[in-house]
């Protein structure tokens, strides 16, 4: 955290305590001064992602936004400058969204009361859309602690959707009821019970025509949870659009890749998972594709598609959510051997972006090489990296050889950086240490069957390396002390990165 974002943050809590206290005239200017740097501070990734919700100061700061949300001397300007930034705190950083969502706080309530006076004192469409995009990226959350104001909710957004004038709001109400959908089958129950549900579903069918890309894949999602009469009509709809079998795919693999709105690529990474993919819940089995994604392969659009998808490696900001959810995507495919071969040469046959001037797998080594700091979000580099191994094997196991799509020095030099990864068992990253260690020798392991690669890999990967990382294991991983221990003798516990 920056000094000036901590300054911030400990000067907004003052005032924020001193408000709560005393609502004064003067305390409230410098409630709205304080929020106001904590807006511009916060509005990029950079500052917002790194904030931590073990940051004592900082959950003190959100306990007093959640009280101060409905508090009754709360100004109209002193509450926009709230949502904004609580929004770009939930927008860029998840474990401070879940904070909020979650039972700790349980701030949709509150935020849906904001929704309701913003309505009955006519603060106006942007003030209705800053309240209504905080609500849609905090329940998108799966955490996210309905109650009573739910309903309430539902009701608001069915109401404006099936209005005859569409309101220049309309994809955040279809997204937040999407993420309801998604998220409880309550919900669900709740929208079919309503009186204006067979107007909704006329409207949903509408709307997946819809200019909007967030409209669209939200009325999708929204169609699959509702009622199976309604996905047979999707289906039937979009086969005759598509004259490709099960057809919904493309739809959704068209709004990943435009993604025009607000978490529009988020929910069309979980569609698409959902649709293609079927997740065991028995932890021992691994998953198996739909029978919707069986054929997915054969489709004339798959290689094209997929390699329309990868170039967004190259054009988003790989520390954000966005890249998280295309990479998690893509080692989705990959762990699923009848997608597996097909989805990985679509992304070495990938030319080169013509804006960026580099190459998807180049974008991905690039991502795999963030430290963790520099990435923000240590899981970020560790998936690009078990993303280029796939790739980089199968180019070896058809004949090729790394420098063909990577130079040479570029792999060795990322090899000798994760395996050389020191490992501090009383760091946070402890476990991301620990894995960017193996996944540089399963790199340096696909790598050794490259002929041309192996003489100089082992220069890198020495046998006293080796040694030393056996070595250093054996004598700093606590759990190989712990288990060693006879039963009797065994004292505390594991660490929590167990």
């Amino acid at each position: 955290m920056s000094d000036a974002l901590r300054a911030s943050i400990t000067a907004a809590t003052t005032a924020a305590y001193r408000f709560h206290s005393d609502s004064n005239e003067s305390n409230a200017s410098s409630l709205d001064a304080h929020l106001g740097k904590l807006v511009e501070l916060t509005s990029i990734l950079d500052t917002s992602a790194r904030l931590s919700i073990h940051d004592r100061q900082l959950c003190d700061l959100l306990r007093y936004c959640s009280m101060l949300l409905n508090g009754i001397s709360t100004s109209a300007v002193t509450r926009s400058r709230l949502h904004l930034f609580l929004f770009n705190l939930a927008f860029h950083n998840i474990s401070i969204r879940r904070y909020l969502a979650g039972e700790n706080l349980q701030i949709c309530g509150s935020v849906f009361e904001c929704l309701k006076l913003s309505l009955r004192e006519q603060l106006g469409p942007q003030n209705l859309i800053d309240v209504l995009r905080l609500l849609q990226v905090l329940t998108y959350e799966r955490n996210v602690v309905l109650g009573i104001w739910t309903n309430d909710l539902i009701s608001f957004l069915l109401s404006e959707v099936t209005c005859d004038d569409e309101p220049e709001w309309l994809p955040y109400c279809i997204a937040i009821l999407c993420n309801l959908a998604a998220r409880s089958k309550s919900a669900c129950l709740r929208i079919r019970k309503s009186s204006s549900y067979k107007a909704f579903t006329h409207k949903l069918l509408k709307l997946l025509a819809h200019d909007s890309r967030t409209v669209v894949i939200s009325s999708l999602v929204l169609v699959g949870f509702l009622e199976e009469k309604l996905r047979d009509m999707v289906t039937f709809l979009s086969s005759i659009l598509f004259s490709e079998h099960s057809s919904n795919i493309p739809v959704c693999f068209q709004c990943l890749i435009l993604g025009d709105h607000l978490m529009t690529r988020h929910i069309a990474v979980d569609l698409l998972k959902r649709l293609i993919i079927n997740d065991c819940s028995d932890i021992s089995s691994l998953p198996t594709i739909t029978s919707t994604g069986k054929d997915l392969v054969s489709y004339s659009y798959f290689e094209n598609t997929i390699q329309l998808v990868a170039g967004l490696f190259v054009q988003i900001d790989p520390r954000t959510e966005e890249s998280f959810k295309v990479y998690d995507l893509f080692l989705s495919f990959c762990s699923m051997a009848q997608l597996r071969s097909a989805t990985v040469q679509a992304v070495l046959r990938c030319s080169v972006h013509k804006e960026r001037l580099t190459t998807p797998i180049l974008a991905i080594y690039n991502t795999s090489n963030l430290s963790f700091d520099e990435a923000i979000e240590p899981e970020i580099p560790l998936k690009a990296l078990r993303l280029l191994i796939y790739l980089l094997q199968e180019l070896i196991e058809n004949d090729g050889h790394v420098q063909d799509v990577l130079p040479t020095e570029h792999v060795l030099r990322l090899i000798e950086n994760n395996t050389k990864t020191a490992i501090e068992t009383v760091s946070n990253f402890v476990k991301f240490q620990c894995q960017r260690i193996t996944e540089g020798l399963r790199l340096a392991e696909t790598v050794s069957n490259d002929d041309e690669t192996r003489t100089y890999l082992f220069e890198v990967v020495s046998a006293p390396l080796c040694s030393h990382i056996i070595e250093s294991q054996m004598i700093s991983n606590t759990v190989v002390t712990y288990v060693g221990q006879p039963a009797m003798q065994r004292s505390g516990s594991l660490p929590e990165w167990w």
